[in-house]
């Protein structure tokens, strides 16, 4: 329920052209909060109970939940419709704009698999490959994935805005290229490297992977009728999590066990499946990029 809420206000919050900075400061949430998770959570779960960690950060989810709910309501764009203007409304969007919303919703999928295959794999990819303990592993981990991620959100969103500006080319050509640097980087760094140039490549590839996921929420909103948002970014964020969270590790998971039953083949298969996903979202990114950016101008 969060997402598409926030989406929905943010897009009332804010300029179309400061559009991408906006939801990059929303879409570095899930990576500060994984960051932390993971640096303070490895030694903590090693130092007591495994349960402890959980508890730690749903405790803060809920004193930041209440905090946030003193924030006041932005002022809505478009005023309250009847339900069923509502839902004629909301059949026709899907048939004109079917192609763009696919291209965005593809490619914010397969992003997503690749980004939750990672997060489920890296730190024990780290442990098995390059011989590093629990904590360590952690602590490397969720290190790249503060650094990255508030880099790859940020920088994602500065670059849209001023590609939006210039209007030449869209937010999906973005994406597409930052896809498919992270296939070609997640190919090398997954391979037998050595650890510390594995360690110090690992930032980068979560950039990567956090500016893919920004401009793609980036790139559906401004793609999106105002009244219509919360629908859309609800399909997107149920397609992320049905396919993405749930297919993502799954597939690395069940892949090296095919390979290996013991689990030594987990580097190889990273290093095939995760750029797979990538290239797969970058693909559809570049073959929607025309269609979406049109989309975008006819709704200005």
């Amino acid at each position: 329920m969060l997402v598409p809420t926030a989406y929905s206000l943010l897009g009332d919050a804010l300029h179309r052209h400061r559009l991408g900075l906006g939801i990059a400061a929303f879409a570095v949430g899930p990576f500060l909060g994984a960051g932390m998770a993971l640096m303070l959570g490895g030694p903590l779960a090693q130092q007591t109970r495994w349960q402890v960690p959980f508890w730690t950060v749903g405790g803060a989810g809920l004193v930041l939940a209440m905090l946030l709910s003193w924030l006041p309501e932005p002022q809505r764009q478009d005023a309250a419709r009847p339900a069923s203007i509502e839902s004629r409304g909301a059949l026709r969007f899907l048939r004109e704009q079917w192609r763009p919303s696919l291209a965005v919703d593809l490619a914010m999928v397969f992003t997503a698999m690749a980004g939750h295959a990672m997060l489920g794999w890296v730190a024990l990819w780290l442990m098995r490959v390059h011989d590093h303990g629990l904590d360590q592993a952690t602590v490397y981990y969720g290190a790249s994935v503060l650094v990255g991620g508030i880099a790859g959100t940020f920088g994602a969103g500065l670059a849209g805005d001023a590609l939006r500006r210039r209007g030449r080319i869209g937010r999906l050509h973005l994406h597409a290229a930052a896809t498919a640097g992270a296939a070609l980087l997640a190919g090398y760094l997954f391979s037998e490297l050595a650890p510390a140039r594995a360690l110090a490549l690992l930032p980068l590839l979560v950039a990567l992977l956090a500016a893919g996921l920004a401009t793609g929420s980036a790139a559906l909103q401004e793609i999106t009728p105002p009244h219509l948002r919360g629908l859309q970014h609800g399909l997107a964020v149920f397609l992320i999590n049905l396919l993405g969270l749930g297919l993502g590790p799954l597939i690395v998971g069940l892949a090296s066990l095919a390979v290996d039953r013991s689990g030594g083949a987990l580097g190889a298969t990273m290093g095939i499946a995760i750029p797979a996903m990538f290239a797969i979202a970058a693909l559809a990114a570049l073959l929607g990029a025309r269609a979406q950016r049109r989309a975008a101008q006819a709704l200005d």
